[in-house]
């Protein structure tokens, strides 16, 4: 699924490259390019988080999103919120936008909660893995992100716990780019961006090098690029390899092995699956692949705090080190 620090959705291996057409037309907007000439976002990152700038309503308001391939959900803040604490808000109460009622074909149903009111707001609930949960309203109205314009939905919060998560990362919002399976069947944003402009269903996520210019996670520049309908090949290390994604909703891919320094470590009981997740910065093992990966870092790096359980007595020198 990755190569060069790159993502991309299966179909792109199978769909081959083709000549985008223009079928859609929006103010501002240009013809998407080929399958080899992507419409690029430039990406930043502070405090280990990658994010990018879109645009949203009329007028157009800027918002800092995480680029997130873990979720399916575009999140901002409402200006309504008082647990958010983000710089840009999204104004609900006389914005450009229109709430989606509960009655609306595009909210999705959840028979637990019984009939609602046609006329009530459909109001969604979204948790995270790291224990953020935001509450708000389905909301319609214009996003621009790079040069391309498109209505689409997404969900103002009005809650969020704990209270200024995002805002702490330096960001406004999240901005999903999974399947929607995650986002109860409703349209995503890239969903949306594609039938719109008669994209490729492939995007690539290029982390690139990060310089921090303050030291501490504040401020940085970035060479990142989110790349939309193609990706770029001047980036590449080597050409993509592809795998298939072994269930749609994450970006699940299943490995076989997993490289530790010199070691390769396969697992007792064979393949395992994987998230490919680019809003989170934790790795998540089996319990002997942990252990070893423990054991190897301890071992060859000894500001580590040893594992007494699996790691040895005594730290050697760095692999490479004089």
């Amino acid at each position: 699924a990755t190569a060069a620090n790159s993502t991309t959705r299966s179909t792109a291996a199978s769909g081959g490259p083709a000549v985008a057409q223009f079928l859609h037309e929006e103010p501002g907007a240009t013809a998407p390019p080929s399958f080899g000439a992507p419409i690029s976002l430039p990406l930043t990152k502070a405090q280990a988080v990658t994010y990018a700038t879109i645009y949203v309503g009329t007028p157009r308001v800027p918002f800092t999103v995480l680029i997130d391939t873990g979720s399916s959900t575009l999140l901002l803040p409402a200006s309504e919120c008082d647990e958010c604490a983000a710089k840009a808000t999204y104004r609900l109460a006389g914005g450009s936008g229109t709430i989606i009622s509960s009655g609306d074909l595009r909210c999705p149903k959840d028979p637990s909660q019984g009939a609602r009111p046609a006329a009530e707001a459909c109001v969604l609930d979204r948790r995270y893995a790291d224990a953020t949960a935001v509450h708000g309203p389905l909301v319609r109205d214009v996003v621009q992100i790079g040069n391309l314009n498109v209505t689409t939905t997404f969900v103002a919060v009005l809650n969020e716990s704990p209270p200024g998560r995002l805002s702490s990362l330096h960001l406004d919002g999240l901005l999903g780019m999974s399947f929607k399976t995650l986002n109860d069947g409703v349209n995503t944003v890239w969903d949306d961006l594609r039938e719109a402009y008669k994209m490729n269903d492939v995007f690539g996520l290029y982390l690139g090098k990060f310089s921090d210019s303050t030291g501490g996670g504040g401020s940085a520049t970035s060479e990142g690029l989110l790349t939309l309908g193609g990706v770029d090949p001047t980036l590449w290390a080597a050409p993509p390899v592809f795998t298939p994604i072994a269930s749609e909703g994450y970006f699940g891919v299943l490995a076989t092995a997993i490289w530790f320094g010199p070691e390769l470590l396969e697992p007792a009981d064979g393949a395992f699956r994987c998230i490919v997740d680019s809003g989170t910065t934790l790795l998540l093992l089996q319990s002997e692949l942990y252990d070893a990966f423990r054991a190897y870092l301890s071992m060859w790096f000894c500001h580590i705090r040893r594992d007494p359980r699996v790691s040895p007595a005594v730290c050697g020198r760095r692999p490479g080190a004089s």
